[in-house]
């Protein structure tokens, strides 16, 4: 997919032709890949999961009534044949009646559905549009966020196998010591025993003799040869031990590299994300950037940073409905967060740290402030 768009597909599943008209009309100019299933269309999905190759879903449930979205959703979720749709990155989204908006706002505040928007009438198909944007968005950065996990996990698998390799020819080094070790002694043990009941005397006049026979040889004295074979010995020995230690340095070393603290920021204007990255980066932090709450807590979970920056006021999760569901996440338990707002009343910074923040940064902020407070709450963490 490289060099192309990832195309995001949208499944529509309706109870009535009425409702799938008008909100197709209102979802064909933001997407290409536009799939219909009435309530009782399962086989119809099942075959083409099975046929097509989907990168990222949006699923739009539209019902006159939230409940029938809720149970067909269930309903889906449950279906054995549908574990395909369960792995593709994705998200729901809630169309009902108007009257039933009440409904709707309680099943996405209970993570039923993503978000929710209206019909009969749609108030707004601008704004309509531009949710469906933000949510396809948010797919796309699901799925960049799915296939880099997917890079990690497999470049941990190649790890592993390298260690085990490591392990095998560990394994082998120390048989094959022990093997030419016992080989070595086997040469070497008699010619010793031999050589011990020599008594040094009769081993120079023997050696004289040879001499004498053969001008030209070198004198060999009995200490050295003895001493030669132990040293050949010893050497082979500490030989084979270095190569396996070697092999334990690269298997075991923990390799201290310096970790570059990563701050993840969200907030819904690129102009505070652009004034917050220049100030963090130039003094070594990495910084990443979300445009709402919901994108936020998908890159938490996958980036886990130091520190999370959280503006109150975003749209689609704002700040503390994505502090809540961050403190959900037993990955992101020791993950500080900071809350940014624009608001000065003392109410306000109260429930900040009632909610679970650590600390809160009135923007816009000066930029000694906002790197003194990251670098506090660093030092608890390491502690």
């Amino acid at each position: 997919m490289q060099g192309q768009e990832i195309p995001v597909s949208v499944f529509i599943f309706y109870d009535s032709l009425e409702v799938l008209d008008q909100v197709r009309d209102i979802v064909m100019p933001c997407f290409s890949q536009i799939y219909s299933f009435g309530v009782e269309s399962e086989q119809e999905l099942i075959r083409h999961l099975q046929q097509k190759e989907f990168h990222g879903i949006l699923c739009i449930f539209a019902f006159d009534q939230p409940g029938d979205s809720l149970r067909l959703k269930q309903q889906l979720d449950h279906y054995p044949e549908l574990e395909k749709l369960r792995t593709i990155p994705g998200i729901s989204m809630l169309v009902c009646d108007k009257q039933h908006r009440k409904s709707a706002y309680l099943l996405c505040e209970n993570h039923q559905f993503y978000t929710y928007e209206t019909i009969k009438p749609v108030y707004d198909i601008f704004r309509f549009q531009l949710t469906l944007y933000q949510l396809k968005d948010f797919i796309l950065t699901q799925i960049q966020l799915h296939d880099e996990a997917q890079s990690i996990h497999q470049m941990s698998d190649e790890l592993n196998a390298s260690y085990e390799a490591l392990d095998v020819i560990e394994t082998k080094i120390e048989q094959e010591k022990q093997r030419q070790s016992t080989a070595l002694k086997q040469v070497i043990k008699p010619l010793e025993q031999v050589l011990e009941q020599i008594p040094a005397g009769e081993w120079k006049r023997v050696m004289s003799r040879m001499i004498n026979a053969h001008p030209d040889a070198s004198g060999v004295q009995l200490s050295t040869l003895k001493k030669n074979l132990h040293d050949l010995h010893t050497l082979h020995d500490e030989f084979m031990d270095e190569m396996s230690f070697a092999i334990r340095e690269v298997q075991h070393k923990d390799v201290k590299k310096e970790v570059t603290p990563l701050i993840l920021a969200a907030d819904d204007q690129p102009v505070m994300l652009k004034i917050i990255s220049t100030i963090l980066e130039p003094r070594g932090f990495k910084v990443e950037t979300a445009s709402n709450g919901a994108e936020a807590l998908l890159k938490a979970k996958v980036m886990i940073p130091h520190v999370i920056l959280l503006d109150i006021d975003m749209p689609v999760m704002d700040g503390f409905r994505t502090l809540k569901a961050l403190q959900a996440l037993p990955e992101l338990e020791h993950v500080a967060v900071i809350m940014l707002t624009s608001f000065t009343d003392k109410s306000i910074f109260q429930k900040c740290i009632q909610c679970g923040a650590k600390d809160y940064i009135v923007k816009p902020t000066k930029g000694d402030i906002l790197v003194k407070k990251i670098q506090k709450l660093m030092i608890k963490e390491e502690a």
